[in-house]
């Protein structure tokens, strides 16, 4: 949508003087009326009563005609130097089409960001990964079914979990730094977008517990939350928040 411009001395012009105030306000919603349209500064006959709420339109056009702000032309009439001060109808249309294919070309160039993006988690973890990332259904295995009763987790109070029978069993584990918990936060939003709430519940359950001698880290998950989450699904959501060992990470079950 183009601008109307005008100067700050315009009210006191002597040609806007001359014409009065009642037909200086219709020569200002002509141009708004051009611009908007891009008329070039011609207004039709026809459209000269519906310009604005006036008694007496045709007294004021006269007054405008006569104060040089109007010019008469063939099938109305033409605002006095309008392209001096206001947007060519040719110099609008093309900054238009500037604009929609400076778009365009943005657009493009964010959906290639977004294709390198799945190219590079599905080199890392497997092309069974890529499909439900970000829909919150399990891929690679069957789905189990989710439980009729989901308890609330917001404000529970009870003990942190007890250690996950499978950490510690033949594996060491360094243990989870700060980092590696906001590293988890960042991928758990990402992943979870657009999830039902209750299966975002369950996905906020996984605890990091540490890191493996593989360098992949270990989450800890209560029975009541491994079936939201898969390991294919969490590997795919580290490698995409920069964990450099995220296509090695497991999730394990405590009680």
């Amino acid at each position: 949508m183009p601008w109307a411009r005008f100067d700050d001395e315009f009210p006191d012009h002597p040609k806007v003087l001359a014409a009065g105030p009642l037909a200086a306000w219709l020569h200002v919603c002509a141009i708004c009326y051009a611009c908007r349209y891009l008329t070039d500064g011609f207004i039709p006959h026809g459209q000269v009563r519906r310009l604005a709420d006036v008694e007496d339109p045709t007294l004021l056009v006269g007054r405008l005609v006569s104060s040089g702000l109007w010019e008469v032309v063939p099938g109305g009439y033409r605002v006095h130097d309008f392209l001096e001060y206001q947007p060519a109808k040719a110099g609008v249309e093309h900054e238009r089409e500037l604009t929609k294919k400076r778009t365009a070309e943005w657009r493009a160039r964010q959906e290639s960001k977004r294709n390198g993006v799945r190219d590079d988690v599905r080199d890392a973890v497997g092309d069974d990964v890529t499909h439900g990332v970000r829909s919150g259904i399990r891929t690679g295995a069957p789905a189990r079914p989710i439980p009729a009763h989901i308890p609330d987790r917001p404000g529970d109070t009870s003990p942190p979990l007890p250690p996950s029978p499978q950490a510690g069993k033949g594996e060491e584990l360094t243990p989870a730094t700060a980092d590696d918990v906001e590293l988890w936060e960042r991928a758990r939003a990402e992943l979870t977008d657009g999830w039902l709430p209750s299966n975002v519940e369950k996905a906020k359950a996984l605890e990091p517990l540490g890191r493996s001698a593989d360098g992949g880290l270990r989450l800890r998950a209560p029975p009541w939350a491994t079936d939201a989450v898969s390991p294919h699904q969490v590997r795919a959501a580290l490698v995409n928040a920069g964990d450099a060992a995220g296509k090695h990470a497991q999730i394990v079950t405590g009680g």
